[in-house]
């Protein structure tokens, strides 16, 4: 199972999204995010979605 945080993206939350894979957890987040954290996501296109792909995948731990 692996697993990220809201926190370790720099968030102030406690939601914790996790999966088989690092593409479900990224998923997972993604919903939660643009649910609870819209203000986050109005201008998030192109380079800074892919840039916080990124940085998901670097959060991912095995858990």
């Amino acid at each position: 199972m692996k697993s990220v945080r809201c926190r370790d993206l720099g968030v102030d939350c406690d939601f914790v999204a996790s999966g088989d894979t690092n593409e479900v957890v990224i998923t997972n987040m993604f919903a939660h995010s643009v649910e609870h954290h819209h203000d986050k996501h109005e201008h998030m296109f192109g380079d800074k979605a892919a840039a916080l792909v990124g940085d998901m995948e670097g959060a991912i731990k095995d858990a």
